[in-house]
């Protein structure tokens, strides 16, 4: 990563440090979160960020032990490493996955959320549960399709392809003819998400079951 992509993270996040390990940058420390500029909690965090990023989702730890080590405040037991929600969720919705802006936005979302619980004993965000269902509705909600598995993997198999072509199947099941169905719909998303994404989508649909 570039000094000046750091210098961007630790202007707003002064307690934090990095240091590269093999093919990994590692940052950790305490990563404040904030109300507009004004920083009101913190947290202790060690932070994995591989080489492959964004393709490879960040590893993430709360270290301080201020967030119980249980699924039910979004970290796997066994790991104990965080579970910020659907990576490719936000890959699509964010236009700048900098790691700047990871540490802004979802990181931020996931500590400014579990400070929340911890006051009031509810989400402010919501949540997804944390089997298959939360990839099946987080994918359907991109794709705009019902959140039925077998819907959603064969929108993603397409999109993991070439341009669909009008005389295959639609991937909505209905029978028909993707040129007499859901083409112009399958053409937006073919353009809006990248075919290693859709690969991405695809890994994690099959895994799930």
């Amino acid at each position: 990563m570039r000094q000046s992509a750091l210098q961007e993270i630790f202007a707003r996040q002064k307690g934090l440090k990095a240091e590269v390990d093999k093919d990994t940058l590692v940052i950790s420390g305490t990563y404040y979160i904030y109300d507009g500029e004004i920083p009101y909690g913190s947290y202790e965090v060690w932070i994995g960020i591989q080489s492959a990023y964004p393709y490879v989702e960040p590893v993430v730890f709360e270290t301080g032990n201020k967030i119980p080590k249980k699924l039910e405040r979004h970290v796997f037991p066994k790991s104990k490493r965080c579970c910020l929600g659907v990576w490719e969720e936000w890959l699509l919705k964010e236009e700048d996955h900098s790691v700047a802006n990871f540490m802004n936005t979802i990181l931020q979302s996931y500590f400014v959320s579990q400070n929340y619980f911890d006051l009031y004993g509810e989400w402010p965000f919501g949540e997804r549960a944390h089997d298959e269902t939360a990839f099946v509705e987080s994918f359907a909600e991109i794709l705009n399709v019902p959140p039925i598995k077998e819907t959603v993997l064969s929108y993603v198999c397409i999109l993991c392809g070439d341009w669909p072509k009008g005389h295959s199947n639609c991937p909505c099941r209905s029978g028909k003819r993707l040129r007499d169905c859901h083409h112009e719909e399958l053409m937006e998303l073919h353009k809006r998400i990248s075919s290693k994404i859709a690969h991405q989508m695809k890994k994690r649909l099959l895994q799930s079951g």
